[in-house]
């Protein structure tokens, strides 16, 4: 599974390296007859005004950007190369002014253990803005923080904004064209991904390495270790993803959790209800194969399960 760069929203905006980008519209305009022309061209394929200004904007500003409509016209027109335009591409944003970009995308975006990574720390501690649709992600872990970053250089280069909460609590405040290209993945919007009631179907069908990947970052954002207890707890307010990872752990790796259970039940100041459910693994053996197959980024976590697997 991967996404190009014709299948972002065609509002999206792309910025082109300039030599390329003269070389193209130069090509274009030709064939288009004159720059009115074309611009009555790209008009009537996207169905909406386009002024001839543009493209005299594309040859004589420095690093303009296009719409990904934009684009595909007179990437059509002239059946240029899909590939060879996205190696020419410097980054890719989304709509307004100020959107944060991703310089340098590496296109095309595949389904790997660093996206399934960062799509498992947005169910966690994270979540894509409802209005804007900028991913973001919180902790006070070193390690994840800086894991997640990692991660995210797999897609290209992000700009970040950092703000600080409560608690030492860290916001990691990603590009929103980087929440399009997640939600193309079948992720949708909200704190926590709230308006994802479930993991999105494909999942089941996807190989070990990825479902690892996906699985560790919901462990390390909101899981637990208890030396005590013996157990390693996972927590979410939604019983579905939680039947659902139990599902995905006995299936990949034969890692057997506990049935879902309620931890706790209050009333949020806005008078609404909230349970928080767990599933928990016990067992020696079930301790080996989550060190094995999935264990954690979180370096303090990753000691108490060594911890776990070496008591009696």
């Amino acid at each position: 599974m991967q996404v190009r760069l014709f299948d972002l929203p065609e509002n999206s905006r792309v910025g082109l390296k300039e030599k390329f980008l003269r070389e193209v519209i130069n090509k274009t305009i030709p064939k288009a007859g004159n720059q009115y022309k074309l611009a009555d061209i790209i008009s009537h394929r996207l169905r909406r005004k386009f002024s001839r200004g543009s493209i005299s904007t594309w040859l004589s500003k420095d690093n303009p950007a296009l719409s990904v409509g934009e684009l595909k016209v007179i990437a059509n027109y002239i059946n240029l190369n899909r590939k060879f335009l996205e190696q020419n591409l410097i980054f890719i944003k989304g709509t307004g002014r100020k959107a944060k970009k991703i310089f340098f995308p590496k296109i095309p975006f595949t389904l790997n253990e660093d996206l399934m990574n960062i799509m498992g720390h947005l169910f966690g501690d994270g979540g894509i803005h409802g209005l804007y649709f900028s991913p973001w992600y919180s902790n006070k872990d070193e390690s994840l923080l800086f894991n997640f970053l990692i991660r995210l250089s797999s897609i290209g280069i992000c700009e970040v904004t950092v703000s600080h909460g409560k608690n030492d609590v860290m916001y990691y405040w990603c590009p929103q064209i980087l929440g399009l290209i997640l939600m193309k993945f079948g992720l949708s919007f909200g704190d926590k991904l709230k308006n994802n009631w479930s993991i999105p179907p494909y999942f089941f069908g996807l190989n070990a390495e990825l479902i690892s990947s996906f699985i560790r970052a919901l462990f390390d954002d909101d899981g637990t270790v208890s030396i005590s207890k013996r157990e390693i707890r996972l927590f979410s307010q939604n019983q579905l993803i939680l039947r659902q990872v139990s599902k995905l752990l006995i299936r990949f790796f034969n890692i057997r959790t506990s049935n879902v259970k309620i931890l706790s039940e209050k009333i949020s100041k806005k008078e609404n209800k909230i349970i928080i459910y767990y599933i928990s693994i016990t067992c020696k053996e079930n301790f080996k194969k989550f060190h094995y197959s999935i264990g954690f980024d979180s370096v303090k976590k990753q000691q108490r399960l060594e911890k776990l697997i070496g008591g009696e």
